[in-house]
C-alpha cells in the first residue's frame, strides 16, 4: 500500500478538505504583507513534525499537507503589495529538470508516493521563484530571516520535548542515535543543519543585548542534539556553515568568550544525556559511500538515462547494489540520469559562482548588517552544497533546508546579474559622499556660512 493511502487512512480526505478550507479563509483574513512571514514561522515546526511517526495522527496530517504549504507561500508572494525583481532564466531549469524526472519515475513500483513529493518539488520551486521575485532590497530578506528563525526557535520544541517527556524512547536501541519521536537521526539532523547558523545569525546581528543570551543557549542545544544525532553529514555540515559565519567574530571576541563560556556549561549537560552517539562522529569507518558511489556510476554508464523506459524498479535504491545512493548527486543518476544530473548541476555551478560574485562585491550594498547578510547567505549556500554531497535531501521537498537552499540559489544568482548596476549605484553614491564632504569644508572655511 503507499504511504499516501496510509496516512489517507489516519486522516480521511473530508477532514483535508474541511482543513484546507479553513486555512484558506485564515490565509485571507491575515493581511497580504504578513502572510509570506507568517508561514515562513510555521514552515519549520510543520515540516520537522512530518518526520515523526510516534506523533501519530499528527505526523499523518503535516506530512500530507506540508505541501500545501509552499502553495501557500507561492500566493502569498504573489498577492504581496511589494515591487518585483526580473527572476534569472535559469531557475527555470529546475522545471525542466522536474519535467524530465516525471518521465522518468512513470515506471517505479512506488508512483503514487513518488508523484506526490515530485509534485511538491514543482510546488517548493515555484513558491521560491515567487518569493524571490518580491525580495527587491536586503531588509526583504533579513525579515524572512528573522522570521525563519524565530519558526526555527518553535520547532527546536519538538526533539527537545522527546528528551524531557520521552527519553527512554530518543534514541535509536542498539545505536543509540537521537531519533526524537521515531524521526530517522539523518533527517531530524537536518532541521539543525539549517537552524544552528540561522541561530547564530540571530545572535550577532540582534540589537537587542538581552536576547542574546537566550539565543546563544539555543544554538548550543541545537549544536548539541545535532551531535546526538551520531550523524556525521550534519555535524560536518554544521561545521562548515558555523565556521565561515563566525569569521566576523574574530573582529568581536567579546561575544565569542561569552558564546564559548555559556557552551562550556551548557554543551556538556546535552551531550551528557548520550555519549555513545558522539563517539560515533570519530568513526569513518562504518560510511562506505565511496564504494556505493563508485557502484553507481557504473550503473549509469550502462543507463545514461536513469529510470527512463524502466518499470517495477524501486525509486529508492538500484535492487542490485542494495543501498541508496547517499548523495543527491548520485541519486540524480540513478533517478534521471545524466540529463538529470547535468541540468541541476548546471543551476548549483551558476549558483556558486554567482555566491562568489555577490560575496566579492558585498561593500556595495551598504552597511556592516547588510555585507553581514550577504555573509551568512553565502555560509549557508556553501554548507548546502557540501551537505548534498554525503546526503540526498538537497533535492527533496520535505525538508526545510530544501526549501531555503533553492530559495536562496535563486536569490543570489538574480542579484549576482545585479552586481554591475549596483556598483553603479554604489559609485554616485561615493561621488555624492565626496561632494558633500568638499561642500561641508568650504562652508567651514567661508566666514560668510557663519
Amino acid at each position: 500500500m503507499d504511504k499516501l493511502q496510509l496516512y489517507l487512512d489516519v486522516v480521511p480526505l473530508p477532514l483535508l478538505l474541511i482543513g484546507g478550507f479553513v486555512a484558506m479563509m485564515l490565509f485571507l483574513i491575515v493581511p497580504a504583507e504578513r502572510r509570506m512571514h507568517l508561514i515562513f514561522i510555521l514552515l519549520p515546526s510543520w515540516l520537522a513534525l512530518s518526520k515523526c511517526p510516534d506523533l501519530g495522527s499528527i505526523q499523518a496530517l503535516t506530512k500530507i499537507t506540508s505541501g500545501m504549504l509552499f502553495l501557500l507561500l507561492g500566493l502569498a508572494a504573489l498577492l504581496r503589495p511589494a515591487a518585483r525583481r526580473r527572476i534569472p532564466m535559469i531557475a527555470w531549469v529546475y522545471i525542466m529538470a522536474s519535467g524530465w524526472l516525471f518521465l522518468c519515475i512513470l515506471g517505479v513500483s512506488e508512483l503514487v508516493d513518488t508523484m506526490v513529493i515530485e509534485f511538491q518539488w514543482v510546488m517548493l520551486v515555484l513558491a521560491s521563484i515567487a518569493i524571490v521575485s518580491t525580495l527587491t532590497d536586503l531588509e526583504d530578506v533579513e525579515k524572512i530571516f528573522w522570521a525563519l528563525g524565530l519558526g526555527i526557535i518553535i520547532a527546536l520544541a519538538i526533539p527537545l520535548s522527546a528528551i524531557v517527556l520521552s527519553p527512554g524512547t530518543a534514541f535509536i536501541a542498539g545505536m543509540n542515535r537521537f531519533a526524537p519521536w521515531g524521526s530517522p537521526s539523518n533527517l531530524i539532523g537536518l532541521l539543525f543543519v539549517i537552524g544552528a547558523p540561522m541561530l547564530l545569525y540571530m545572535v550577532m546581528s540582534t540589537t537587542i543585548n538581552t536576547f542574546k543570551p537566550i539565543l546563544i543557549v539555543l544554538l548550543i542545544l541545537c549544536i548539541g542534539m545535532a551531535i546526538l544525532t551520531g550523524s556525521r553529514m550534519t555535524a560536518f555540515s554544521m561545521i562548515v556553515s558555523l565556521g565561515l559565519i563566525a569569521l566576523p567574530l574574530v573582529k568581536r571576541p567579546g561575544l565569542l568568550l561569552a558564546g564559548g563560556a555559556v557552551g562550556a556549561i551548557v554543551l556538556p549537560l546535552v551531550l551528557s544525556v548520550n555519549e555513545d552517539a558522539a563517539a560515533r562522529l570519530g568513526d569513518l569507518s562504518s560510511s562506505g559511500r565511496l564504494g556505493i558511489w563508485q557502484e553507481y556510476l557504473m550503473t549509469s554508464l550502462k543507463r545514461p538515462l536513469g529510470l527512463f523506459g524502466k518499470s517495477g524498479v524501486s525509486v529508492q535504491q538500484d535492487a542490485a547494489i542494495g543501498m541508496h545512493p547517499h548523495s543527491s548527486w548520485i541519486e540524480m543518476l540513478y533517478i534521471g540520469g545524466w540529463p538529470y544530473l547535468i541540468m541541476l548541476l548546471t543551476v548549483a555551478i551558476v549558483g556558486l559562482k554567482s555566491t562568489w560574485l555577490v560575496w566579492k562585491n558585498r561593500y556595495i550594498y551598504g552597511d556592516e548588517s547588510r555585507q553581514f547578510l550577504i555573509h551568512v547567505i553565502a555560509a549557508l549556500i556553501a554548507s548546502f552544497y557540501f551537505q548534498s554531497l554525503f546526503n540526498q535531501a538537497l533535492y527533496h521537498p520535505t525538508f526545510t533546508m530544501s526549501f531555503i537552499a533553492v530559495l536562496l540559489t535563486i536569490l543570489i544568482i538574480a542579484m549576482a546579474q545585479e552586481v554591475p548596476q549596483q556598483r553603479m549605484l554604489y559609485e554616485e553614491w561615493l561621488l555624492e559622499e565626496e561632494w558633500e564632504d568638499e561642500d561641508s569644508w568650504e562652508d567651514s572655511e567661508n566666514p560668510a556660512s557663519s
